[in-house]
């Protein structure tokens, strides 16, 4: 599903595919200029989102949560 999304945002020019110099069979996703500016645009508005739905919590929790999340994630990688 993610080559399908990377295929999707290459079409509309907001990523490109450049070769991935240690691996012949990979290829690195890079944000192109026209990627960028779209998300500049469109990031604080997601960020607003996000906060006016955790904005019941206290900022205490919110530092919990992060920490939480990043504890997740590093767990994940090492699946």
């Amino acid at each position: 599903s993610i080559t399908y999304v990377v295929d999707k945002l290459e079409k509309k020019g907001f990523v490109e595919r450049q070769p991935n110099p240690n691996d012949r069979r990979a290829s690195n996703v890079v944000i192109t200029e026209e990627g960028k500016a779209l998300f500049d645009k469109i990031f604080p508005k997601h960020v607003a989102t996000i906060s006016e739905n955790v904005s019941f919590i206290t900022n205490e929790e919110k530092e919990q949560l992060i920490y939480l999340l990043k504890k997740i994630g590093i767990g994940a990688q090492s699946l």
